[in-house]
């Protein structure tokens, strides 16, 4: 449903993400349509995309290997001539909260830097609403994903966490942020990023955009357990 008659569109890039797909769905039953280019899923996800009343199924071909410079054109192009009043451009576990208080910015041409929130779970959930732990790092982590599409550009580099859109109309709302539930169990970061480990490209390798993807198995744990440690109850 609209928010007062406001329009919605989600964009998102998917590869075999058959676990995360219906909660991506579920929490954004708001918006208006779920658009999901996909590159070559093979566990199903393409079926999920197609049965959704909401969405739809686009592809991109990167030959099964990780190619962030062809994800950054799509996120950086996809949504031009969208007459929605805001989108959405993320990943699938890039969850955006606080989508009732878009109505007040209204006819407002302008890009949300969303607060990430790294989400924590020592147990992999049924329902990601069960996941009441969140972390933020002590470095300053944003993400721009909810924007206007009357800009002209929003410009993201690599990994989307920084943006440099025009007009440069940023605004930071702490009602609008962005929750990332990538740690949702120790062995589940681990599991999830061996499994991109397998696809990195060439290009990527080179340019050195996906590292963490190929740390051994106990820098990830590490890396796990620091964001839990990091981690507050969810309020």
């Amino acid at each position: 449903m609209a928010l007062n008659k406001q329009t919605i569109t989600i964009y998102t890039i998917c590869w075999n993400e058959i676990f995360l797909l219906p909660h991506f769905f579920e929490h954004y039953k708001w918006a208006n349509k779920i658009i999901v280019y996909d590159n070559g899923s093979d566990d199903g996800s393409q079926d999920f995309v197609k049965a959704q009343p909401k969405g739809e199924l686009r592809f991109y071909d990167t030959k099964n290997k990780q190619n962030n410079d062809i994800m950054i054109d799509i996120k950086n192009n996809c949504w031009k001539g969208d007459t929605s009043d805001w989108v959405v451009v993320c990943d699938v576990d890039e969850f955006l909260m606080g989508h009732e208080k878009l109505r007040k910015y209204a006819g407002r041409v302008c890009v949300f830097e969303c607060k990430m929130w790294e989400m924590v779970s020592k147990e992999v959930p049924s329902d990601f609403k069960s996941v009441t732990m969140k972390s933020y790092g002590p470095k300053r982590h944003f993400k721009s994903i909810c924007f206007s599409p009357k800009i002209k550009e929003i410009k993201y580099t690599p990994g989307a966490h920084h943006s440099h859109p025009i007009p440069n109309n940023k605004i930071e709302d702490e009602d609008i942020v962005c929750y990332h539930y990538s740690c949702l169990s120790e062995d589940y970061l681990v599991k999830r990023w061996k499994r991109y480990a397998t696809r990195i490209g060439k290009n990527d390798l080179i340019k050195r955009y996906t590292d963490n993807y190929l740390w051994e198995e106990g820098k990830i744990r590490e890396e796990y357990r620091r964001r839990l440690c990091l981690a507050q109850p969810n309020s």
